[in-house]
């Protein structure tokens, strides 16, 4: 062993008794001679250094390219630099910002940008939602947002009056009807009518008219019942009322749109049907109608 450095020193590890001997090797930094070197010699730093096969010297952040080891880039501003997704390993990079326009097409990668926008179903694609002032007029162009209410078939923008009051409009039922357009209190009367005998009390012929109220004043206990004619024919009863001697009564409709007539070439007119129902008087009724366009 002619180049081993070290010298073989046996010592007594045990000073209680018996002894006992340790070899202690000192290796040398380089081979010489044929003996196994502890380090190897140090090596530049680079990029595509190969994967060693004895251990290095140095440390410094390598990575696995799959192939070879390289130096992984950065600077002192920033740190190690990562690129995120040239071949989609990571993540796709967001695209390019869009400039905000009418008419955008719909996007097939994520959009850029904070943008409120609004769907055109007619043209299939993206516009942007303008901002709509108090009083301006509803176009085409200024495609804001708007309230929308639905009749059941089609959506319909919600109506304010001109200082923004929301408007509404009762269908059926409760509520005041508008003010009328051309009222009309057209008064009717009737007399010696005989007992049990159904007499028609008609109004004017006016056409395209809606009934609001009736008042009925009679002598006896009565009964009414209210009709149309249109075209000089009856219509089926529309309600029916009645009351004692003496006493007037108004006959008033859910809503004036329940009992109108119409616009023809015969009669058009509202119709109370009046029975006398005392045992022997014959009666007197009188009749207003009130009505209007």
């Amino acid at each position: 062993m002619a180049d081993v450095a070290s010298v073989l020193i046996p010592f007594d590890l045990d000073t209680g008794g018996g002894t006992e001997f340790v070899l202690g090797i000192s290796p040398r930094g380089e081979a010489a001679g044929g003996s196994l070197p502890l380090f190897t010699a140090p090596v530049a730093l680079a990029d595509a250094t190969a994967t060693p096969t004895v251990g290095g010297s140095q440390v410094f952040p390598m990575a696995f390219n799959g192939t070879t080891w390289d130096l992984m880039l950065g600077d002192a501003t920033d740190g190690l630099l990562v690129n995120l997704g040239t071949n989609n390993d990571v993540v796709t990079e967001l695209p390019a910002a869009a400039t905000l326009s009418d008419a955008l097409a719909n996007p097939t990668a994520p959009a850029v940008g904070s943008h409120l926008m609004g769907y055109d179903r007619v043209n299939d694609d993206w516009t942007r939602i303008a901002g709509i002032v108090d009083g301006e007029v509803v176009n085409a162009v200024n495609a804001g947002l708007l309230q929308m209410g639905s009749d059941g078939s089609n959506y319909q923008a919600v109506l304010t009056d001109a200082t923004g009051a929301l408007q509404v409009d009762v269908l059926s039922g409760g509520g005041s009807p508008p003010a009328p357009t051309n009222p009309v209190n057209d008064s009717q009367t009737s007399v010696a009518v005989a007992v049990a005998t159904p007499t028609d009390i008609d109004g004017l012929d006016d056409d395209s008219r809606k009934l609001a109220w009736i008042d009925i004043w009679a002598s006896v206990a009565w009964k009414g019942e209210i009709f149309t004619v249109d075209n000089a024919i009856e219509s089926s009863r529309k309600g029916v009322t009645g009351g004692q001697a003496m006493e007037a009564v108004q006959y008033i409709p859910p809503h004036e749109d329940f009992i109108q007539v119409g616009a023809t070439a015969g009669v058009d007119a509202f119709r109370v049907k009046v029975t006398n129902l005392d045992d022997s008087l014959a009666a007197d009724f009188h009749v207003v109608f009130h009505y209007n366009d």
